[in-house]
């Protein structure tokens, strides 16, 4: 069963390419050598850098889960058009232009608005019994996404290559949305969604490896754990959009 109207597979399609088109506009800078042997001291400070970032990341997830149950049991239905604009709006401008400063409003603001547009995302496939599709995403993607962390803190690996990937593969999503949005064909939908799925898993390669790796200095704390922040919220509409489709 599918749910929701063009208007909101429209705003489900800007959330999920925000991300890549912020690469491109940032792809030199990004694009370094990353120090591979560290110093004692600089190991230290990495460690530091390693947790206030995660511990930055946890509150936010926290954050949105509570923004999110509030919304579930308090909003009416009427909310959620106001919110998808909100949401659509705060993509733009942090993923294809890379809002970020001040880093502290800009995250609490993502995070509010997100947690509540995803409680009440949550609500609608409640009501159509199929509460099933949102929890079993949810789960899937927060498992991906600790599987790719691990796999990066433990191989140390530089994922900066992936750069060439990331840029390709949002030229392709892009081109994709705007055939579906005329040619509705489930197989080639499928298609888009898997490679969403592939893509925004790199992110989370590539974004993990910056944190482990980076020595840029515009990289803070605050501002890494919004890029995996970014990083979870697309895998989870991609993961989201496979699992509608499979109940369809």
């Amino acid at each position: 069963m599918r749910m929701g109207s063009d208007f909101i597979d429209m705003e489900e399609n800007v959330r999920k390419n925000a991300k890549p088109q912020n690469c491109i506009a940032r792809r030199k800078r990004m694009q370094m050598k990353y120090p591979h042997v560290k110093k004692v001291g600089q190991t230290s400070e990495v460690g530091t850098f390693i947790r206030r970032t995660y511990n930055i990341f946890l509150i936010s997830i926290v954050g949105t889960s509570l923004c999110g149950v509030m919304a579930f049991f308090t909003l009416p239905p009427s909310a959620f058009i106001p919110l998808a604009i909100a949401d659509a709006v705060l993509w733009i401008v942090c993923g294809w232009f890379g809002w970020r400063r001040p880093i502290e409003f800009v995250f609490l603001l993502f995070t509010v608005v997100t947690g509540s547009l995803l409680g009440m995302i949550a609500l609608r496939y409640a009501e159509a019994g199929l509460s099933h599709i949102f929890l079993n995403a949810a789960i899937l993607t927060i498992l991906s996404f600790v599987v790719l962390s691990i796999y990066v803190h433990m191989s140390q690996r530089n994922f900066s290559g992936l750069i060439g990937f990331l840029t390709a593969g949002f030229f392709i999503l892009l081109g994709g949305l705007i055939v579906l949005f005329f040619i509705r064909s489930n197989i080639f939908h499928v298609g888009l969604s898997v490679l969403g799925t592939l893509v925004f898993s790199a992110w989370v390669l590539f974004d993990t490896s910056r944190i482990i790796h980076s020595s840029d200095s515009d990289l803070t704390p605050a501002i890494a754990a919004f890029e995996l922040y970014l990083d979870l919220m697309g895998l989870f509409s991609y993961v989201l959009d496979l699992f509608d489709m499979a109940d369809n």
